[in-house]
């Protein structure tokens, strides 16, 4: 079986529910989970391996690779040198045949079920989000993020550019774009539930994968029991079950009051200590007429966040730069982000 090792550094505050992600890690025992945190965690799996260091140890450990000063003014970015965890961490992964990297703000189903022997072993790259990705652990996937390429983000400007150059541990124009211009081997079946943030019941993106979205009318809750994660969809009155590999809660506050045993069930916005639920009980949770009150204040939220850092940002050298590429990229190239719809309707 390929040996994996995944690599979480994270600070500050865990969400709410890490209990229940750690018990989703539990059970994918055949894969190591290494968590960099200033963090004190007891009762932790086997597979949990944790490096107790702060914030600024890990930056300094991190600005210890590269000759040009690197910037990371919150947790938060240090999302953007995921790609470089194999660079940055080549003690840690020793031994192991894949590396690689996701958020905390999920729920893990069978992992070995979908990543299979077979697939790891014809593939260089697993998956393309910044969620959850795994490299091939040498030294071409290692250092594949700092291939130069004139339509992707060069990754000194990442990695100096403190709040701009987004999402280059993904797409659009990050490492999953490397990757595809390098002809990488990749392995990126939508084999997961990304939920969309704008929308209060639950609605999966399919950004950059041939897969088309869901509806916005779709109505559909997740049911975890012990290590199997199952998407229930109610659609043209069937009730459809489908296993999935994890379930990605971004910008979603997700209530767990109700101390959850090995089967619960996932509906927006909490966990239940329930082993199922009926057709009737999940129509009544998952009320589509919250859709358009929910995306309102989640964009009144990110336009007041927006305003406040613009002002920062606006007399910097990296941020005309940052403008400069994105017009490039879109205007010029007509390399456009993934659209989708926002919630509202």
């Amino acid at each position: 079986m390929k040996k994996i090792i995944i690599i979480i550094p994270y600070f500050g505050e865990f969400p709410n529910y890490f209990d229940l992600w750690m018990k989703s890690v539990k059970y994918n025992s055949d894969i190591d989970f290494l968590l960099i945190t200033d963090n004190n965690i007891t009762d932790k799996p086997n597979n949990i391996k944790i490096i107790n260091i702060s914030f600024e140890e890990c930056i300094n450990r991190i600005q210890k690779n590269y000759k040009f000063k690197i910037k990371i003014p919150t947790p938060y970015r240090l999302s953007t040198f995921k790609p470089a965890y194999g660079d940055i961490f080549q003690d840690e992964i020793r031994g192991y045949d894949f590396w690689g990297w996701c958020d905390i703000d999920l729920i893990f189903g069978d992992l070995r079920k979908f990543l299979t022997d077979d697939i790891l072993t014809n593939n260089e790259k697993i998956l393309s989000h910044g969620h959850l990705t795994l490299l091939k652990n040498n030294k071409k996937m290692n250092e594949l993020y700092k291939v130069k390429k004139f339509d992707c983000i060069n990754y000194k400007d990442a990695f100096s550019a403190g709040l701009l150059f987004n999402n280059f541990d993904e797409y659009p124009y990050g490492i999953s774009r490397i990757a595809n211009k390098e002809n990488i081997k990749v392995y990126n079946e939508g084999i997961f539930a990304d939920l969309d943030s704008f929308f209060f019941t639950f609605r999966k993106l399919y950004s950059y994968l041939s897969k088309d979205d869901d509806s916005e009318e779709i109505i559909q809750v997740f049911k975890w029991d012990k290590g199997k994660l199952f998407n229930i969809i109610l659609q043209d009155n069937k009730r459809i079950e489908e296993e999935v590999a994890y379930v990605h809660f971004q910008k979603r506050s997700m209530q767990n009051n109700d101390n959850c045993n090995d089967k619960y069930m996932i509906v927006p916005n909490k966990f239940i200590n329930k082993e199922d639920l009926s057709n009737e009980e999940i129509i009544d949770i998952c009320d589509l007429n919250k859709n358009k009150y929910y995306c309102e204040e989640l964009r009144e939220k990110i336009s007041k966040n927006r305003q406040k850092s613009f002002f920062k940002k606006l007399f910097s050298y990296i941020y005309w730069k940052n403008r400069i590429f994105r017009f490039k990229m879109i205007k010029i190239l007509k390399i456009k982000p993934y659209e989708f719809s926002k919630g509202g309707f």
